[in-house]
């Protein structure tokens, strides 16, 4: 949704009543937000200044101020801070957002006082990269997301001068470490002040800054690029009718793009019968649309030049289940992590950690190969000597980029149609639902496959070969490429994500992941009760599922003691 900003500024003439009824107006005409200009002659400039006496007449005292905050206390708030003492006072009165003039991105001291909580915009006119960058830097390392405002204060700004397309380059230097707004400084009497903003949407803002002002004829301070509150209830409506068109939130296609692409788009058929064993390639295959949506169209990639594993019917749509598709589990594991070093040999049963995960692999029936997939680090080199002990595949790449590793292992593994991504971390996946996965996966044509249902640590990921190298070329950031799924989440309608079914007996939120030694001393409990039943390497979901709910009955009955302390060795405790 667009945010709209009243801009107060100083059309309240230095009046704090004038102030408070133009607030009001603001949203009773429909504004998101007003904003306040907060600032001190004394702490914005000297004496000697040209416009030191002006701002001295516009400015209020603390008193004053106070009413002005009170007056809209549960309302969004924003405040132009110029100076510490600004800051202080939006600080005190829990303001939603402060806003740093171009003119303070130098001031570090100010930038680095502004609470986690609070909304921040930064004008950026008349601010050179450098100096937008390192304040974008401080606040990001705060938690803190900041909206670039593009836009500066001529009044009014001539249009030559708006130059919109630096939105384009904002967006290209930041990316995801800001948003974007529009701060409209263009004359009130020109219509192009409707425009301008409208473009501005189109070209990624998601807030705009309107000036406002009781009367525009009475050509009072900041009058300029102001416009009246029934201009705005008007330039609000418009902005509000064509949002809709311009916003991309979660999804890339809007339902009906969607729907118009499944119906629209040609799924590879049988251009005639093929029999068990033939070859399938362009001369027996075609595009043509399909009543069917139960399944998403196939790569051509992964089924060309791949045997038929049964007779197909002309006309029938091909999915990877009718043809021989070679399935490997990348196993990624490293010995560096930022809660539990070396997870991967702690000791369970006489074992270490990754030879429980790789024996529950290896009782999958669809799995064509398992490869260890590590880091060049030194460290690692414990992991290579136990896959090399244990006869199984081990490729190395780099430490961040997972996405990398495991392409680079396909590639010299034998170039996999499908690749079931699992971790270290998680030693008690189900085979059965592995299994159970990779089959959905298939049937439905699917780029990526998730078991999100399952008990975290028992479930599986699976993708299309295909699909990886194409994500891999998608992703900019490291951080996607170490956590496959982020990109996906994010733009999941614009790839063939499925879900694999889990029976309701088997939906779980609880974790047997292990990221702590906590998590790991939970899992030993798990497996030690397992081994005492002989069913160490062949335990069910239900055996999982059933220890996580006597575990989570066991400390809620705990934490209803009174005498009962969440910092003991509650695990420990518990199954001893």
């Amino acid at each position: 949704m667009i945010e709209i900003i009243a801009e107060i500024a100083n059309a309240h003439q230095g009046n704090y009543k004038t102030a408070i009824r133009l607030a009001d107006k603001a949203f009773s005409h429909g504004a998101d937000a007003i904003k306040f200009q907060i600032y001190f002659a004394d702490e914005l400039l000297v004496k000697s200044h040209s416009r030191y006496n002006h701002f001295v007449n516009q400015s209020f005292s603390i008193n004053k101020w106070h009413k002005i905050l009170k007056s809209q206390k549960n309302r969004k708030i924003y405040c132009d801070v110029f100076g510490l003492k600004a800051l202080g006072l939006a600080v005190k009165h829990k303001v939603f957002g402060v806003k740093i003039h171009s003119s303070d991105l130098e001031n570090l001291e100010l930038i680095k006082k502004i609470p986690r909580r609070m909304k921040v915009l930064l004008s950026c006119g008349g601010s050179n990269l450098f100096d937008i960058s390192n304040a974008i830097k401080i606040l990001n390392n705060k938690g803190i997301k900041p909206v670039l405002m593009h836009g500066f204060q001529a009044y009014p700004t001539k249009i030559e001068d708006i130059n919109l397309n630096r939105f384009k380059l904002l967006k290209n230097q930041f990316k995801n470490n800001v948003e974007i707004g529009f701060q409209d400084h263009t004359s009130g009497s020109d219509k192009i002040n409707f425009y301008l903003p409208v473009l501005a949407i189109g070209m990624g803002a998601t807030f705009i800054e309107k000036h406002i002002t009781f009367n525009r004829a009475r050509k009072k301070v900041d009058y300029y690029s102001s416009i009246e509150p029934k201009k705005l209830e008007e330039f609000v409506k418009i902005i509000r009718s064509l949002e809709k068109s311009f916003i991309l939130k979660e999804s890339f296609f809007s339902p009906s793009e969607k729907n118009y692409s499944y119906t629209t788009t040609k799924n590879w058929v049988a251009k005639k019968n093929i029999k068990k064993g033939q070859m399938l390639s362009l001369s027996n295959l075609s595009l043509k649309r399909v009543d069917q949506k139960e399944s998403f169209n196939a790569d051509f990639a992964t089924i060309k030049n791949k045997a038929a594993i049964s007779s197909i019917k002309k006309d029938q749509k091909i999915n990877f289940t009718l043809v021989k598709q070679n399935i490997c589990a990348m196993v990624s594991v490293r010995s560096k992590s930022k809660r539990l070093n070396n997870k991967w040999k702690l000791n369970i049963c006489g074992k270490p950690t990754l030879y429980h995960l790789i024996t529950r692999l290896k009782k999958s029936k669809l799995l064509d190969e398992i490869v260890i997939c590590t880091t060049n680090k030194r460290e690692d080199n414990k992991i290579i000597n136990f896959a090399k002990k244990n006869k199984i595949k081990f490729f190395r790449g780099s430490e961040l980029n997972v996405l990398g590793r495991i392409l680079g292992a396909a590639k010299k593994f034998g170039n996999f149609d499908h690749l079931v991504r699992v971790t270290g971390d998680d030693i008690l996946i189900d085979h059965n639902y592995l299994d159970i996965a990779i089959r959905h996966h298939l049937s439905k044509n699917s780029d990526y496959t998730d078991h999100k249902l399952l008990p975290s640590g028992t479930e599986t990921e699976v993708f299309s070969h295909v699909f990886l190298k194409k994500l891999n070329k998608a992703i900019m950031f490291n951080n996607d490429t170490e956590y496959l799924t982020t990109f996906i989440s994010n733009h999941k309608d614009q790839f063939k994500v499925s879900s694999a079914p889990v029976q309701k007996q088997h939906q779980s939120n609880f974790s047997m992941t292990i990221d702590t030694k906590n998590d790991f001393l939970k899992v030993k409990n798990f497996l030690t009760k397992m081994k005492k039943n002989k069913l160490l390497y062949n335990y069910s979901i239900d055996d999982v599922v059933h220890y996580l709910k006597n575990l989570n009955k066991i400390r809620y009955k705990n934490k209803n003691k009174k005498k009962f302390k969440p910092n003991t060795k509650l695990l420990w405790d518990i199954f001893r």
